[in-house]
Order: C-alpha cells, then sequence, then structure tokens
C-alpha cells in the first residue's frame, strides 16, 4: 500500500509529465528447497502515465467580480476612491482578489495596507496590523494607530472587541472615511526612521 500510495501522490502532479508504472517481480526456486537458482518473472502492475489536466480557468478579474456581487452605484463608489488615491504620492492600488490602498512608508520603503475593498464593496481596515511595521520610525506616536483604530470604529460602527473593521461602502460616509485615512497617512509620512 505504501507503493500505491506514491504512485497517488506523484499522479497529483500531471506537470512533471511523469509516465510511472510499478513492475511485479515474482520469483521461483527451480529446484525444490534450494535458495538458487532463481527464476524471476516480471509483470507490469500498473502502467499509467499521468493525465495532463486542463490549465485552470484564470481568476475573475476583481471589477467584473464586484460588478457582478454590487449594483452600479457601489461599484463607482469603489472606483472612484480607488482613482482617487492612484493618484497620490506614496500611494500604491494594489489588485488580486481586493483591492488595498498600500501607503508606502517613505522612511523605509515598505508597505502598510491603509484600508482596502473585497469584491462585495466592503471597506477593510485593520490598524492593528498595521503597528508592526511602524515600530522602527522614531518620532511615530502609536497613538496615531489608537486614534486611527478609534476614528474608523466610528465611522465603520464596529464594537471594541473586532479586530478587523468593516461595513458595506455604501453603510460609510466616504468623506468622513477619506478624512481619517489622509489624516493618517500625513502623519505616517512626517514620522522619521530609528537610525535619523
Amino acid at each position: 500500500s505504501p507503493v500505491f500510495k506514491m504512485a497517488e501522490y506523484l499522479n497529483k502532479y500531471p506537470n512533471l509529465g511523469i509516465q510511472f508504472a510499478l513492475i511485479e517481480l515474482k520469483g521461483y526456486w527451480i529446484k525444490t528447497g534450494a535458495d538458487w537458482p532463481l527464476l524471476i518473472v516480471p509483470r507490469i502492475a500498473i502502467n499509467r502515465p499521468c493525465p495532463v489536466p486542463p490549465p485552470p480557468p484564470p481568476p475573475p478579474d476583481f471589477w467584473e467580480s464586484l460588478k457582478k456581487n454590487n449594483d452600479p452605484d457601489s461599484c463607482e463608489k469603489v472606483r472612484s476612491i480607488a482613482d482617487e488615491y492612484q493618484k497620490r504620492d506614496g500611494i500604491e492600488i494594489v489588485i488580486k482578489k481586493t483591492l488595498h490602498v498600500k501607503l508606502t512608508i517613505p522612511q523605509d520603503g515598505r508597505q502598510v495596507s491603509a484600508f482596502y475593498v473585497d469584491k462585495k464593496a466592503k471597506l477593510w481596515v485593520w490598524p492593528n496590523n498595521i503597528a508592526g511595521p511602524l515600530a522602527s520610525l522614531t518620532g511615530f506616536d502609536f497613538e496615531t494607530i489608537r486614534d486611527y483604530d478609534k476614528k474608523m470604529r466610528e465611522i465603520l460602527k464596529m464594537p471594541d472587541e473586532r479586530v478587523k473593521l468593516s461595513r458595506d461602502i455604501d453603510e460609510v460616509d466616504i468623506e468622513q472615511f477619506k478624512a481619517v485615512v489622509d489624516e493618517f497617512i500625513k502623519r505616517i509620512q512626517s514620522a522619521k526612521k530609528i537610525s535619523e
């Protein structure tokens, strides 16, 4: 059974182009009661080429998924906020399964997600996750994170026990949300690196 499990394991990776075969060797003694001479008769036990499955379909585009899952007004709000932050210095829009608005920390080039939007048009903020990369900045007051967390909880109407904060974009005052994000970005960009 371990050999068959090995065969199953190899068959999971058809892209390797392996053709796997097991040959069974049966041994027969020519003289009764003697160990030698021995007649070996091979037999193919398994002979299976690894099938090559078709390539998986490409994942749906974020914008297509957003359009499919939401009304046009929600999609337009997401597009508008992405377009606005795309034009800002030190900000990069990264789109995979979600749309991340990433802030580049000017002192060391690392990036943190100021917020992100999923394909259901939900705004997400995770202030505690931002704190780690900012620990090496002097002049960075961790009150900045606490303040960002507090204000986002108010805007997104999240209880204190939640770590990840989220709300449908239609339920959020976008101007108020952007004002808090902008203040946070400004405070990060004005902090200095410890070595300075």
